[in-house]
């Protein structure tokens, strides 16, 4: 199947080693690898990197600062961590291209990462994470490196300063290089004192967490935390308040399962649970902040969360076998007509028979599936479709499984 997700291959050299990276439209720099990431691996040039005998590339994107490693240290093992579902599929995707293999794998900042001894932890270092954050991803990498482990990191110039203090806010850190570019400074840094290794889960403790809302669907009032780096974090856009009208004017039947793809801060959970009762609800995203948000909302709302099941990825191929009566799926904007058409195919085949899907996004892009829809002359019904403010919902049912 055509990846809806490609946009073109680039080529780039590292200490004389051709490399080539598939990059997507999603993802961070996807026209050439971008500037930051270049200047940072310029700095080890003069560096033999077989030292490194276990390096961490943190928020790897398509992969070019970890592959470049490892295929210049092809001894080394490389983690490969992303936020994003996306980012580490085709992480993996660039590491065969490459004739190498590394590890990839979701995590948010340093939470999922399953090590603690790396000898060298690289990254190209979001420059809008907020300030808890960015403390987080430049100091809390001394519980996951060795004692001589190196951190080298890049930032734009929006940001250096606020780098350069929180570093030198901390007695452990020497660093070891500065060097800056017009829009970039990289910086190299070591641990002088042994830190005893410990757990340390970044999103219980509440750095992401941007305030605290009241939200109110069927008669029932929810308190959920909202968190950065999602949007409506205080207020509901036009769409979501289309997709609860329209959810409130279905016939509320208890379910036994409820799909949710792309589930943003809780809200559509929310309501789903209300509305269904569902014995499971079953979240589906490429960002992994999304889902542990989303996942807190329903708990904190009395939801077991033994009957939350999460899947970070950046498509709709859920386990064979598992079912679900209803789907709802929140669609983003600016993807292809191909991605569109694949979500629709997989959402049908994890939907049971009789059972109704729900999306909701762009009235510019419910059109487009729509028009899929009616092109197909499938036994999909059109139950309704509703618009307002240029954004609209569409209901189908009367599905039958293939």
């Amino acid at each position: 199947m055509h990846d809806p997700f490609y946009k073109k291959t680039i080529q780039f050299e590292f200490k004389k080693h051709v490399l080539k990276f598939n990059a997507s439209q999603d993802l961070f720099s996807s026209q050439s690898i971008d500037k930051g990431t270049q200047r940072l691996l310029r700095t080890f040039l003069p560096i033999e990197t077989k030292k490194s005998k276990k390096i961490l590339d943190l928020g790897c994107g398509y992969g070019p600062i970890g592959i470049s490693l490892k295929v210049d240290n092809p001894e080394a093992q490389v983690h490969m961590v992303d936020r994003d579902a996306l980012a580490f599929d085709y992480t993996l995707q660039n590491a065969q291209l490459n004739s190498v293999k590394v590890k990839a794998y979701g995590s948010l900042g340093y939470d999922n990462v399953v090590d603690q001894d790396f000898d060298l932890i690289i990254s190209n270092i979001p420059a809008k994470v907020g300030e808890k954050v960015l403390k987080h991803l430049l100091l809390d990498s001394q519980f996951h490196i060795t004692k001589d482990g190196l951190v080298a990191i890049v930032v734009v110039d929006a940001i250096v300063d606020e780098v350069k203090a929180i570093l030198s806010s901390d007695e452990t850190v020497t660093i070891i290089l500065e060097k800056s570019w017009p829009g970039h400074t990289v910086f190299h840094y070591q641990f002088h004192e042994s830190t005893t290794n410990r757990e340390h889960q970044s999103f219980a403790t509440g750095l992401y967490d941007r305030t605290i809302g009241i939200f109110r669907f069927e008669g029932k009032e929810f308190r959920l935390k909202t968190t950065y780096n999602l949007s409506e974090f205080d207020t509901l856009s036009f769409g979501t308040e289309l997709f609860l009208d329209t959810l409130d004017s279905l016939k509320r039947d208890k379910k036994e399962s409820v799909v949710i793809f792309n589930p943003n801060q809780g809200h559509v959970a929310l309501a789903a649970m209300q509305h269904f009762k569902p014995h499971k609800i079953i979240l589906v995203d490429q960002n992994l902040q999304a889902l542990k948000v989303t996942e807190r909302a329903l708990i904190d709302n009395g939801y077991s969360q033994e009957s939350i099941i999460l899947h970070h990825q950046s498509d709709l191929q859920l386990p064979v076998g598992k079912k679900t009566e209803v789907f709802i799926g929140i669609l983003p904007e600016k993807e292809s007509k191909a991605y569109y058409e694949m979500i629709l195919d997989q959402s049908l085949e994890i939907l049971q028979p009789q059972g109704i899907l729900i999306f909701a996004s762009s009235s510019t892009i419910i059109t487009i599936l729509e028009k899929i829809i009616r092109a197909r002359k499938k036994n999909i019904k059109i139950v309704k479709r509703e618009k307002r403010r240029g954004e609209s919902s569409i209901v189908l049912s009367d599905i039958i499984a293939t």
